[in-house]
C-alpha cells in the first residue's frame, strides 16, 4: 500500500516516519511506499502541546513554530523505522521553492552546509528543477502578492514527472523494479544565497534576504514529551541554508528538467517577492515562484541590458523550439521521468506557450 502526501500531509509523513508510526499493532509496516511531495527538510506541528498542523515555518510566517527541527536527514529521521524493520520505500520530491522556503538542502547536508550526507538506500530524492511549490496558471500573471510574474512551470497539479514517478514507486514496491537514481543538486551545485551568480535582468532584483532557520529551545520536556515549556522559544545556533546555483540564464542547476525548463522561454525561480516586501522577517513570497520571460529579440535584449540570450537567439523559429521540447520529453521518457503517452500533450502545451510569449 502506498501513501501520498503533498504540502501539509507531506510534512505529516516525515513526522510519521520520525515517530516510528509505520509499525502497526502486529509489528508489520503500515505502508510499503511513501511519496513525500514538497516537505523540504521540515516536519510538521503535530502531536505536541500547542500543535498547529497548518504551520510551515517562514514560508507562512510561522517563524518560531516547531516544524523545522533536527534531525533533517535520513539517518535521524528514519531511525525508528529501521530499528523496527518497517522502513518503506520513499520518494521525496522537491520544487525549487523547497530550497528557498523549506530549507531543502538540510535533508542531505550537515547543518553548517560543509558536507553532503547520504540518503538511506530505501530513499530517492527527485528535484523538479525550476518549479514552484504553489502552481500558477498560464498565461502567466502578476497577482497582488508577487513582484514578478507567477511561475507556471508544471509541478504538482498534473506534472509529467509526478505521473511517471508514481508508477516508478509502485513498480519498486510491488515488483522490486529498481527506480531511477536520485536527481538533485549535490554540494558542488549548491551555494549560500549571497554566493549565487544570478544574471542581470532589468527590473529584477535577486533576493538580498531569504528565510533563516535556528536551533529552537522549547524547554526541557519538548524533545521527550512534546511539552512546550518556553513560548516563544529561545533562539540558538543558526543553520546554514543552501540553494541551487544558477545557470547563465538564471535557471537552476542540478535537477530533473521538465520540457519547459529544458528548452526555456524565460527564467523560472523558486522565489518571488511579497508586496509590500517585509525583509525584516526574512520573508519572500511564501511558496510562490517567479517567471521572468526572455526578451523576444537580440535587439530588445541589448537595448534593455538583459544578460540572458533572447528567444530569437536561442531558437531561430518555432519548429526548432518544438524540436528541442520534443528531445527533452524523449529524454525524460528514457529515464522514466515522463510517460510516453504524455509527450504529445506536452508538445501541444509548448506550442501554445510559444505563440503567446513571442507575440507579447
Amino acid at each position: 500500500m502506498l501513501a501520498y502526501g503533498y504540502s501539509q500531509s507531506a510534512r505529516f509523513l516525515r513526522d510519521f516516519l520520525y515517530r516510528g508510526f509505520n509499525e502497526d499493532e502486529h509489528g508489520k509496516p503500515a505502508f510499503d511506499g511513501l511519496f513525500i511531495a514538497s516537505a523540504g527538510a521540515g516536519r510538521g506541528s503535530f502531536d505536541h502541546r500547542y500543535a498547529m498542523p497548518g504551520e510551515a515555518g517562514n514560508s507562512v510566517l510561522s517563524i518560531t513554530r516547531p516544524v523545522d527541527l533536527p534531525p533533517f536527514d535520513d539517518a535521524g529521521l528514519l531511525g525508528l523505522a529501521v530499528k523496527s524493520k518497517t522502513l518503506p520505500k520513499i520518494f521525496y520530491t522537491y520544487s525549487s521553492a523547497e530550497y528557498w522556503a523549506r530549507f531543502g538542502a538540510l535533508a542531505y547536508t550537515t547543518t553548517d552546509g560543509a558536507k553532503e550526507l547520504r540518503f538511506n538506500p530505501n530513499s530517492r530524492l527527485y528535484f523538479i528543477s525550476g518549479t514552484p511549490h504553489s502552481g500558477a496558471p498560464f498565461p502567466p500573471l502578476k497577482n497582488a502578492r508577487g513582484h514578478q510574474w507567477s511561475n507556471y512551470a508544471n509541478y504538482a497539479r498534473a506534472t509529467w514527472a509526478f505521473r511517471a514517478l508514481l508508477l516508478d514507486l509502485d513498480d519498486w514496491t510491488v515488483k522490486g523494479t529498481r527506480p531511477p537514481d536520485s536527481v538533485y543538486p549535490h554540494l558542488r551545485d549548491l551555494a549560500r544565497r549571497q554566493d549565487v551568480k544570478f544574471p542581470h535582468i532589468p527590473g529584477v532584483e535577486f533576493p538580498s534576504w531569504m528565510p533563516r532557520i535556528w536551533r529552537l529551545d522549547f524547554g526541557p520536556d519538548y524533545a521527550t514529551k512534546g511539552l512546550i515549556g518556553r513560548e516563544p522559544p529561545a533562539l540558538g545556533e543558526q543553520f546554514t541554508v543552501l540553494v541551487p546555483v544558477a545557470k547563465p540564464d538564471g535557471n537552476d542547476v542540478g535537477g530533473i528538467e521538465l520540457p519547459e525548463i529544458a528548452a526555456p522561454l524565460g527564467t523560472f525561480t523558486g522565489w518571488n517577492y511579497e508586496l509590500p516586501t517585509i525583509p525584516n522577517l526574512d520573508y519572500l513570497a511564501g511558496l510562490f515562484g517567479s517567471f521572468i520571460p526572455f526578451a523576444r529579440t537580440a535587439e530588445e535584449r541589448k537595448s534593455s541590458g538583459d544578460q540572458r540570450l533572447s528567444i530569437e537567439e536561442r531558437y531561430p523559429n518555432k519548429e526548432e523550439y518544438i524540436k528541442q521540447i520534443s528531445q527533452a520529453a524523449r529524454d525524460l521518457v528514457s529515464h522514466r521521468f515522463m510517460r510516453a503517452e504524455d509527450v504529445n500533450a506536452a508538445l501541444e502545451q509548448a506550442a501554445s506557450r510559444w505563440e503567446y510569449l513571442t507575440r507579447q
